[in-house]
């Protein structure tokens, strides 16, 4: 099977499934980094490997995401959310320049 993984924490997650039941992925020599190759059966592909892989990065995602809020509210600011919609208000508009 031939993998394509951008994403280079998602590749790790999946290297490291693919070594927890025994693959040993490889990459062809010139090949993107991105791409992973695997000799696996198809059936154990679609029935146990894939459908982990897939869960594990939401996981992994939701993780560093946790860690990223707690680490800036700790070094930054509490106020980790999202930035609000509308116009700004309170700002100096372009007839107030000098």
């Amino acid at each position: 099977m031939v993998y394509s993984l951008d994403d280079p924490w998602k590749r790790k997650v999946f290297l490291t499934l693919c070594r927890r039941y025994g693959l040993r992925p490889y990459r062809e020599k010139g090949r993107r980094s991105s791409i992973v190759q695997v000799l696996a059966p198809r059936k154990f592909h679609q029935k146990a490997l894939w459908p982990q892989y897939l869960a594990l990065p939401k996981e992994l995602e939701k993780h560093l995401a946790d860690r990223t809020d707690r680490m800036i509210r700790e070094a930054i600011h509490t106020d980790v959310s999202e930035a609000a919609e509308g116009e700004a208000k309170g700002l100096p508009g372009p007839e107030s320049k000098p």
